[in-house]
């Protein structure tokens, strides 16, 4: 028979082991949680980032597909792009603000090469529009764009590296 004494001593030992036990189990429930919270939070910064640059490059795409032809269904990429880049970039500018300062430094860049690059594809459709085709390829031979589109690349390639 289990003596008196052993099981004085057992029950409690019992108990703490339980409640350790408990407390282990809800600790690990509560990181799992938070890791999960941080990793969807990743997710959709990459996804804002991702649709941002899309953007861009939609624009791209139409731009130099109408350049070549000039044929108005080639804008329709760009003009598109162009109506969702503002509240793409809204969003990624949402996502950043509780982000370190050098990543918000990096929205700062953004913006502005966003405004060149739109600017320099406004100048290129405008001269070819206005049957400028040689001119809108000579500044589109400078590169200027493509100089942008670079730069953009790298600075969303920077935030998405720091998720």
């Amino acid at each position: 028979m289990i003596r008196k004494g052993a099981l004085q001593i057992a029950v409690p030992a019992l108990l703490v082991c339980i409640a350790l036990n408990a407390y282990l189990v809800v600790n690990h429930l509560r990181q799992m949680q938070k890791m999960a919270t941080l990793t969807l939070e990743s997710s959709m910064m990459q996804a804002s980032i991702s649709g941002f640059l899309n953007d861009l490059t939609d624009m791209e795409t139409g731009q130099r597909g109408y350049l070549l032809t000039s044929n108005q269904s080639y804008l329709q990429p760009y003009t598109a792009a162009k109506n969702r880049i503002e509240s793409d970039f809204a969003t990624l500018r949402a996502k950043l603000a509780s982000r370190t300062e050098g990543e918000r430094s990096l929205e700062s860049q953004l913006e502005s090469l966003v405004k060149s690059k739109q600017v320099e594809m406004e100048r290129t459709i405008d001269l070819r529009q206005r049957g400028y085709r040689h001119r809108s390829f000579m500044l589109v031979a400078t590169n200027e764009g493509k100089d942008y589109m670079d730069q953009a690349r790298r600075i969303t390639s920077s935030l998405s590296s720091a998720e």
